[in-house]
């Protein structure tokens, strides 16, 4: 049970069961169903995970986060019925092999240098494959809001319910919570990249209207964790806050990019951008990077 709250929690780069279990009490004050098909996804890669003896990763969640945003996704396309149950342990199931690909093809050279994570590319492609153009047929009407405060601060609330594919004040709030309940680190820099990212959409959007909805905000808020909080720890702060910007800003357009296609869009901005920064971070030389305490690992 707690390895699967662990798969859970690891959608935001944090190996907590409690992080894991509150997120759960967050989807459910969206949609009771929603929550119950991320655990099963979770349950089913976890449970997939330690039948290939891939223990270790299993235990601490590594093997079930992708599973749980097949089941999210799954609950976003089909609804509650056989059919999404169905989905949802298949695709869980098959995002244990895409891991496994992809976690192999990264250790090889010459990508080994730059230690990219796989990090959700198995949700994006198994959901992607299953799913399709549905990603742009569906229309899950999220929260809207009018100008000023109010639609600024639901888009704040509604950049972390849509990692998740829900929506909602409350949901967001509680998303929120757990990731301080987790790491105080991990929730400062996701808050933080949430604040950037809706700040920057809705200057864009000449407005917060559409900027409250979180959709083109939320893969900022995962690029801020897993570059300031995770992967770039032994790094600077300066340069953490440069590559997080930066990271914020490709993940944004990368989202814009996206709807021109006819692919859901998942977190694949999340992804190219966190790997663009990773592979740009790699070529910076040893002696630019100056000493730094290194901060205590949180998730993977």
């Amino acid at each position: 049970m707690m390895s699967i709250l662990r798969g859970i929690s690891q959608i935001f780069f944090i190996d907590n069961p409690v992080t894991g279990a509150v997120i759960l009490i967050a989807l459910a004050c969206a949609d009771p169903r929603l929550a119950l098909l991320t655990a099963l996804g979770s349950a089913t890669q976890t449970v997939g995970a330690w039948a290939l003896r891939y223990q270790d990763q299993a235990d601490h969640g590594l093997m079930g986060y992708n599973g749980a945003l097949v089941g999210a996704s799954t609950a976003l396309y089909v609804g509650f019925t056989p059919t999404s149950v169905a989905l949802t342990v298949v695709g869980s199931l098959a995002c244990i092999i895409v891991h496994i690909a992809l976690q192999h093809v990264s250790e090889q050279p010459p990508l080994k240098r730059f230690a990219l994570p796989v990090s959700t590319a198995p949700f994006c492609a198994v959901s992607s494959l299953m799913f399709g153009t549905l990603g742009h047929l569906i229309d899950p009407a999220p929260l809207s809001s009018a100008e000023g405060t109010a639609g600024f601060g639901l888009g704040i609330d509604n950049s972390f319910s849509e990692i998740v594919l829900a929506d909602g004040v409350i949901t967001g709030a509680v998303i929120i919570a757990a990731l301080f309940i987790g790491s105080w680190r991990i929730g400062a820099w996701a808050v933080g990249g949430s604040v950037v990212s809706t700040l920057l959409s809705g200057l864009a959007e000449h407005g917060f209207s559409e900027t409250s909805t979180g959709l083109h905000t939320y893969s900022a808020v995962l690029v801020a964790i897993a570059i300031g909080a995770v992967f770039w720890q032994d790094r600077p702060l300066s340069m953490r806050l440069v590559g997080a910007g930066v990271g914020i800003v490709l993940a944004m357009s990368i989202n814009q990019l996206f709807t021109f296609t006819l692919l859901p869009i998942f977190t694949w901005p999340f992804l190219f951008a966190m790997w663009l920064v990773l592979i740009a971070g790699g070529f910076v030389p040893a002696r630019a990077i100056k000493d730094a305490p290194v901060e205590a690992a949180v998730g993977a």
